[in-house]
């Protein structure tokens, strides 16, 4: 029995280093895993901050961006709405000049857009023609005889607000003829690019700082 015993303390001894053996070695492998594991959480915990740093920063940026643009696009629709309220003031001013100023300035501007070498007829608004100095059609041709034409005042009126028309026929045909659109809305809607160029200039002028260099 002795001999039986002992053979079998010797096997379960084995049994144990054996099994001993095992879970070291599963242990061992275990914790190997378990710190792979650790380090790639932690690569990918600074990968992940990494990526959320660049993103926080591009959407920073374009915000920034798109804030800059929304400011620009706001300053640029106000200084719009400036000269637009300019211009439109300039054009009161001049429908609401008393008689004397008013068709100083229609004679002024038909001598400048009277054609040379030419007759014709200028036409105006009922109120302007029932208000008409009466030696306006005198005065408005000796101040044009020098370009070797003529301009009657029409009886005709036309439903215009202010200015005048000029008319002219076609010498090279029995219908129709020329106009020359000479409002007050007509004049400063050709002009405005320039008034505009000008309007801005005097309320945003640039000094040699902003002016570029040549």
């Amino acid at each position: 029995m002795a001999g039986i015993d002992n053979i079998t303390k010797q096997i379960l001894s084995d049994a144990q280093e054996k099994a001993d053996a095992i879970i070291r070695d599963a242990q061992a492998k275990s914790e190997a895993v378990i710190a792979s594991a650790t380090r790639k959480a932690a690569t990918s915990q600074r990968n992940a901050q990494a990526d959320a740093l660049a993103m926080k920063s591009d959407l920073a940026k374009r915000t920034e961006s798109q804030v800059g643009l929304r400011r620009r696009q706001d300053l640029l629709k106000v200084r719009q709405e400036l000269i637009e309220q300019v211009i439109d003031r300039a054009y009161r001013k001049l429908d609401g000049l008393d008689d004397d100023a008013y068709f100083d300035t229609i004679e002024r501007l038909a001598v400048r857009t009277a054609h040379s070498n030419e007759e014709g007829s200028i036409v105006f608004n009922q109120k302007d023609l029932d208000r008409l100095p009466k030696n306006f059609e005198k005065q408005l041709n000796d101040d044009i005889r020098g370009k070797g034409g003529s301009l009657e005042v029409s009886e005709e009126a036309a439903p215009i607000e202010n200015g005048f028309i000029l008319r002219y026929k076609d010498p090279e045909s029995d219908f129709g003829g020329i106009e020359e659109n000479c409002t007050f809305r007509t004049l400063i809607s050709e002009k405005k690019e320039q008034l505009t160029d000008i309007v801005h200039s005097i309320l945003w002028p640039v000094s040699s700082e902003e002016k570029p260099h040549a």
